[in-house]
């Protein structure tokens, strides 16, 4: 079906995203003087999946908007 293959580019996708250089170090900075957030219109669970993949969403805090 149509949902178990976007599953599957999913899952193969995030055997392959990396962070830029330094973005660690950068966020570490910003996160001493600002609250940061994300703001996306994607998927709630794909964009935990990245962050947590990461490893960075202990640098954001999170509220839901509807």
């Amino acid at each position: 079906t149509a949902i178990k293959k976007d599953d599957e580019f999913w899952e193969e996708w995030l055997l392959h995203i990396k962070l830029l250089p330094n973005v660690k170090k950068i966020l570490n900075y910003l996160k001493t003087g600002f609250k940061l957030a994300v703001i996306t219109n994607g998927n709630e669970k794909r964009t935990n999946q990245i962050l947590d993949k990461l490893e960075i969403k202990n640098y954001f805090e999170f509220r839901k908007f509807i």
